[in-house]
């Protein structure tokens, strides 16, 4: 969640374990914020550093298929309140929108999901399905203006899906069929960086994303895959995921500026 100079990344999988850690950026490192109340992995993230919203994961990586969680949580820039519960619960899927204006879509359960949720400050409802189920998908935007690109069906997929705040219709296929594609920006101006191809190979590629088309863009020092990222199309962050094969996490930070530039770096 956050902007370039102001993120926040919450939860994950350090093998061999899950993490309740929280960590705002502030354009220069990181430093340590109030832990989620519950260690997590696959969640997903909106809003800013000091109002942002985590929901749904995975309680147990080994074991995603039974331990998807429909919880989520608010940050007020210091702790992480009470649980409010979304109507499916999943993980790895999109995420996007504001504290008060979040959007959830697709995952994993015991298989691909098609449920599309919004949050309004309060509460969950859920609203029309999205086309194709699929997890492991990058994403974009707002509530109302959203994207989600790419991810695992059965096998990993190109295809991209927008969304106008009632309906979800079919976008621009991306570049690459690749899974753990991670975005930041809008509907109208984003990027998208890294992920996965079959067999696993890490990826460095950027496409940026002017409303109507992909165009290849700077590509990332470090390949990565299913990192944190928030911000602009001209100012992004990329930070940690998994960086090496065969799967080591390393605690990598790189800010996008039309190119990437690894500002910090440590195992």
């Amino acid at each position: 969640a956050g902007l370039q100079t102001a993120g926040l990344a919450m939860g994950g999988n350090q093998n061999p374990g899950l993490l309740a850690k929280t960590e705002e950026y502030d354009g220069t490192g990181w430093s340590n914020g109030g832990d989620l109340p519950a260690a997590v992995t696959d969640n997903e993230g909106a809003g800013t550093q000091t109002a942002a919203l985590s929901f749904m994961g995975s309680s147990d990586a080994a074991a995603p298929a039974t331990s998807h969680v429909a919880e989520s949580f608010e940050y007020n820039g210091t702790t992480w309140g009470s649980e409010v519960n979304m109507n499916t619960s999943r993980s790895d899927g999109m995420g996007a929108g504001t504290q008060t204006a979040g959007l959830g879509a697709g995952g994993y359960v015991t298989a691909v999901s098609v449920a599309t949720e919004e949050y309004n400050g309060s509460s969950w409802t859920s609203v029309n399905d999205i086309n194709t189920g699929r997890y492991s998908v990058g994403s974009l935007g707002t509530q109302t203006a959203a994207m989600f690109a790419t991810g695992l069906t059965t096998a990993r997929v190109t295809s991209v899906e927008e969304y106008d705040g009632t309906n979800w219709t079919a976008g621009t296929v991306y570049p690459a069929a690749v899974g753990g594609l991670k975005g930041f920006g809008i509907l109208t101006a984003g990027v998208m960086a890294g992920g996965a191809t079959s067999p696993p190979t890490l990826l460095t590629t950027t496409n940026t994303w002017d409303g109507s088309a992909w165009a290849a863009s700077a590509a990332l020092g470090n390949s990565a895959s299913s990192g944190a990222t928030s911000g602009t199309s001209t100012a992004g962050l990329y930070g940690g995921g998994v960086r090496t094969a065969p799967g080591t996490d390393l605690a990598v930070t790189e800010e996008y500026n039309n190119s990437f530039e690894v500002v910090t770096a440590g195992a």
